[in-house]
């Protein structure tokens, strides 16, 4: 997926459907295709962010429900009278998974969104709007390489937080913050000197990226629509139904609520068929040098 409108539209779909869903078939295929996703854009990074984030985000959710929400008849446990319920613990577990797979989702559209795709989207009907998104979603990754550069200059001249007691940390952390605000603050003023020198805002400065429609990418947009719809209908009817109160029950309809899974699973799994279809035709064209 290389158009913006694709993009953003694919992304929209996948990470609303999936929370709106509230069906765990729909939120452990969102789930494993984010995970899968996002295992081949970031290889070994995106296990570790799964174990490290993903899966205690799961087991907190589980936990929270099965301790304050006692909705449910099926209890297995009574602490202080208050009963702990399966039902309590199915939602909670959903819950995560739909949770971590919605996080999966955004990691891996940061890194698809990368090159101003989406910010060229908007730069026609929201100019100041699109400056000011992208020079926020920038000043993340700023903010964090900035930090490690104070840090490891605080270590090599033997001022950093290792081996400290707790209010040394608390102190040596408000100290990089203060330090990365006033840098913020300096880089600002030069980011607004640099733009008012190059004429921003002007009349003539009206250079836009113009992107010409491919036939593919219209088709597939098409088709993408279509299939959001037909999932969002087996949603509203009720064709994909699943209750977790006051008992858990399934009331998927055996045509269109399976079929409406199996348009989830293509949509959901299309960037990792598309990526793996790549990876194979630039594997087979090197074989061939």
């Amino acid at each position: 997926m290389k158009n913006p409108i694709n993009i953003l539209i694919f992304y929209l779909f996948v990470v609303v459907f999936t929370m709106a869903a509230q069906n765990p078939f729909f939120s452990a295929v969102s789930f494993i295709a984010a995970f899968l996703y996002s295992v081949i854009l970031f290889k070994t990074k995106a296990l570790k962010f799964a174990l490290g984030f993903c899966l205690p985000a799961v087991i907190l959710f589980a936990a929270f429900n099965l301790f304050f929400v006692h909705k449910g008849q099926s209890a297995f446990l009574f602490i202080n009278g208050n009963p702990i319920t399966q039902e309590s613990l199915f939602y909670g577990l959903n819950s995560g998974i739909i949770f971590s797979g919605v996080i999966l989702w955004f990691y891996t559209f940061n890194e698809v969104s990368s090159g101003g795709r989406i910010s060229a989207l908007f730069s026609k009907p929201l100019p100041q709007i699109t400056l000011l998104f992208s020079m926020t979603m920038r000043l993340i990754p700023d903010f964090k390489k900035r930090a490690g550069h104070i840090s490891d200059a605080q270590t090599m001249i033997g001022k950093g937080a290792s081996g400290k007691g707790l209010f040394k940390r608390i102190k040596y952390g408000l100290m990089i913050i203060s330090v990365l605000i006033t840098w913020s603050l300096e880089n600002g003023i030069e980011t607004a000197d640099s733009m008012k020198a190059r004429g921003y805002g002007g009349k003539v400065n009206k250079a836009r990226v113009k992107r010409k429609l491919i036939l593919s990418e219209a088709l597939f947009f098409a088709a993408l629509l279509s299939a959001a719809a037909f999932c969002v209908f087996s949603i509203v009817s009720g064709a994909a139904g699943f209750e977790f109160f006051p008992f858990v029950r399934i009331s998927i309809d055996p045509f269109l609520g399976i079929i409406s899974l199996a348009v989830f699973t293509l949509i959901c799994f299309y960037p990792v068929y598309l990526s793996l279809y790549k990876e194979a035709k630039w594997r087979l064209l090197k074989s061939k040098i």
